[in-house]
């Protein structure tokens, strides 16, 4: 009987499933410097026309994302809260509002298999609310208070920020 050699190659491939972004992380707000929203009356459009008031989910976690498809590098951020949302859609409320286009929107949406519901401004957004630059994203605790005032591209799908909605849903 002949010798054999087997030789066997086995390669492991790691992945991280929630941080896998090159972002930083977003920057928590400390208790101390936290601002409180004036007012949850505050209404928006649906892509169908019709109006919403954030007014009806206070006392609930809150993730606002103001965004624009036509923002360079949106993608990669987008993506990022669209996995959040599959998540926590039935735990938290998200809105994500832009000024752009619904043809751009839907054809963005589309495009990137994106699902979430997207908003249009319905009235001055309550202060301290400020929707200038895209990306910007706030995430509000229960009793209004502002955990989370992100400007810029971050990596939202993170342990850190998953953590923190979990702490603020528990609450």
């Amino acid at each position: 009987m002949k010798n054999c050699l087997v030789i066997l190659f086995m390669t492991f491939v790691i992945t991280s499933c929630n941080n896998s972004s090159n972002r930083p992380e977003p920057n928590l707000v400390p208790f101390e410097k936290q601002e409180v929203l004036s007012t949850y009356d505050f209404r928006l459009i649906e892509s169908t026309g019709k109006t919403i008031n954030v007014y009806a989910n206070q006392n609930k976690v809150v993730l606002i994302h103001y965004w624009k498809p036509t923002t360079e590098n949106i993608l990669e951020d987008i993506a990022s809260i669209q996995k959040l949302y599959d998540d926590y859609k039935l735990k938290i409320e998200f809105y994500f509002i832009t000024d752009d286009t619904q043809p751009n929107v839907r054809s963005f949406i589309e495009k990137n298999n994106l699902v979430f519901p997207n908003y249009y401004m319905g009235s001055t957004p309550p202060r301290p609310l400020k929707f200038e630059d895209s990306p910007k994203t706030y995430l509000i605790s229960k009793t209004g208070r502002i955990v989370i005032n992100q400007e810029g591209f971050v990596n939202w799908n993170s342990e850190n920020v998953r953590k923190t909605i979990d702490d603020l849903i528990k609450q």
